[in-house]
Formats: structure tokens, C-alpha cells, sequence
């Protein structure tokens, strides 16, 4: 009966925590975050009215909508949790120290430094984050911007890079990025996927790829005739592959029960 009576104390607290987190949130929530819970928690066809809602004081919020917000809140503080547990995973595999075992000891090419291959080593592991978050079924379109800024966010937090490397970072992620996602997007046979890491990995080691489709289309007598072919050695292309492929996993595990 002790153990029974104390498991329901515990149980009581932690409701009375859950109210007091919820009634935080909606003290200290700009207008355009507390519009985004009532519109989860609240049907108001009156314009008015939800708009009296949203000005109002947590007391003056009927009993039964602030137990809805409660859950609302719940809910939103749980998914970001998984948000940036995904986010740390990523930036934890695709970290500065996994760079040094990979690309340390490599030649890179002329004029480009060990901060210019570390920077596009991270846009790597942003770009697998991106396309796990995209691949994944039933997130709303709605929610994936807030996922995708959340994790985003977790990333840089975890790199901390240095300042030349970030400024590599952000200008591959303006120039090259979306051009690698185009190509990515219709990859469905693992020796194109192959081809696709060796663009990052020749990217990452100083050679200026241009992620269009033709470095994916053409043969490799094609490359080599055009002197776009690089030797890469088999070994790192299977380790950066087999990572990439295992964190894309890992994120969709992560997300396999994310509410929304």
C-alpha cells in the first residue's frame, strides 16, 4: 500500500509539473506561438473569440482548453526532444574527429585547406540529415520545417566549427547544396549511389564538382576521357557510404514513433 500510495504522490507531481510547464509556455509565448497551440487545441470559428484567446491570461483560459494545451504542450516538448536527439546523432557520426580518421592523412587539392574539407564534411552530414527528414512518410509538410530548423540547429550547436570552415559550409550549402539534392532526390540503385558519395568525397578533397545529372549519367570512360574521374580508394568510399547510409537509418528509427 506504501509503494502503491507513493507511486501515486510521484504520479500527482508530475502532472502538477506538466500544468506549471504549460502555463510557463503560454505566459512566455510571443503571439504567433500561442495562435500555433490554439489552433491545435481549439475549434473557434469566431475570429473574435480566438483572438480573445489568444490575448487572454492562463487563468482566464477555461479549465478544459488549459488541459488541452497542457497535452499540447506535452506533445511539442517530446517531439522536439526527438528533433534533437536525431540532430546530435548526425552531428555526432559526421563530427570533426570521424573527419580526422576518414581525410587526416589525404592530399587535398591546391589552394584548399584542412578547414575547406572539414566544412564540406559537415555539409555531408547536414545533407544526409535533410534527406532522412525528407524520406520520411507521414511527417506533415506543415511540421517538417519545424523539424528541419530544430535539427538544424542541434547540428551547428554540436560542430561549433571554426570560422573557416563555416564559411566553407555556408558556401557550398548556397552554391552546391540544392544541386545535390536535386540530383540525389531520383537515385533508386546503389551503384549510382556509389557515384553520388565519390562527387562528395572528390568534393570534400578539393576538386570542384558541379552536381549535375551528367556526373551521374555518363560512363566511366565518359569521366575519364573528360578527366572528371578521380581515384578514390575503395576503402574510404565504402566507410563514408556505409555511414551515410547507417545515420539515414538511424534518423528514420529515431522519428519511427514522432507524433504529429
Amino acid at each position: 500500500m506504501g509503494s502503491k500510495a507513493a507511486a501515486q504522490r510521484k504520479s500527482e507531481a508530475a502532472a502538477m509539473a506538466s500544468v506549471k510547464r504549460a502555463q510557463y509556455v503560454w505566459d512566455y509565448a510571443d503571439l504567433s506561438k500561442r495562435t500555433s497551440l490554439l489552433k491545435r487545441v481549439i475549434n473557434a470559428h469566431d475570429d473574435r473569440l480566438f483572438l480573445a484567446y489568444v490575448h487572454a491570461t492562463w487563468p482566464q483560459i477555461p479549465y478544459s482548453d488549459r488541459m488541452k494545451l497542457v497535452l499540447e504542450v506535452m506533445r511539442r516538448e517530446g517531439n522536439e526532444r526527438t528533433v534533437n536527439r536525431a540532430g546530435e546523432m548526425v552531428a555526432k557520426c559526421f563530427s570533426a574527429e570521424t573527419f580526422n580518421l576518414l581525410f587526416g592523412q589525404r592530399p587535398y587539392g591546391a589552394n584548399w585547406t584542412l578547414n575547406d574539407a572539414l566544412g564540406i564534411w559537415h555539409s555531408l552530414g547536414c545533407f544526409c540529415f535533410l534527406i532522412s527528414i525528407g524520406s520520411l512518410i507521414g511527417l506533415p509538410e506543415a511540421d517538417e520545417g519545424y523539424v528541419v530548423g530544430l535539427g538544424q540547429k542541434a547540428l551547428m550547436k554540436t560542430w561549433n566549427m571554426p570560422a573557416p570552415a563555416l564559411k566553407r559550409f555556408e558556401l557550398f550549402n548556397a552554391t552546391k547544396l540544392p544541386s545535390a539534392i536535386s540530383i540525389y532526390t531520383p537515385i533508386s540503385d546503389s551503384e549510382t549511389f556509389g557515384r553520388f558519395i565519390s562527387l562528395f568525397i572528390s568534393e570534400i578533397t578539393g576538386k570542384d564538382v558541379s552536381f549535375s545529372p551528367n556526373e551521374l549519367s555518363s560512363s566511366m570512360l565518359e569521366r575519364l576521357l573528360q578527366g572528371q574521374e578521380t581515384h578514390i580508394d575503395p576503402f574510404l568510399h565504402n566507410k563514408v557510404a556505409s555511414l551515410f547510409a547507417t545515420v539515414k537509418s538511424g534518423v528514420r528509427e529515431q522519428f519511427r514513433t514522432f507524433e504529429t
